[in-house]
């Protein structure tokens, strides 16, 4: 099973995925809609062409993750560490980034 097909199967249990650590994970392509990463650990993470709709990364930490050509909807971003990302060519669309 594909590091992709394990995220999915796993947010279909459970859409609240708070304080996770998925950090190193291949997520290329993934689409992700109404999932919660509320203090969750992404860093390393590659979403590069992924769909990332109605997401909530509070407070996570997602240093050096690769959202390249991503397209990122309605996703909270507030006080996430989000040093080293990668936003190259991704569409945000009513993205929310406080401090």
């Amino acid at each position: 099973m594909s590091n992709v097909e394990e995220v999915l199967a796993q947010v279909v249990r459970n859409s609240c995925q708070d304080g996770i650590n998925f950090s190193g994970q291949d997520l290329a392509g993934i689409s992700l809609s109404g999932v919660t990463f509320i203090y969750a650990a992404l860093n390393d993470v590659n979403l590069s062409e992924s769909e990332l709709v109605n997401l909530n990364f509070t407070q996570a930490s997602v240093q050096i993750a690769s959202f390249k050509g991503a397209k990122i909807k309605n996703v909270n971003f507030s006080n996430a560490n989000i040093k080293g990302a990668d936003f190259e060519e991704a569409t945000l669309i009513n993205c929310t980034f406080h401090n």
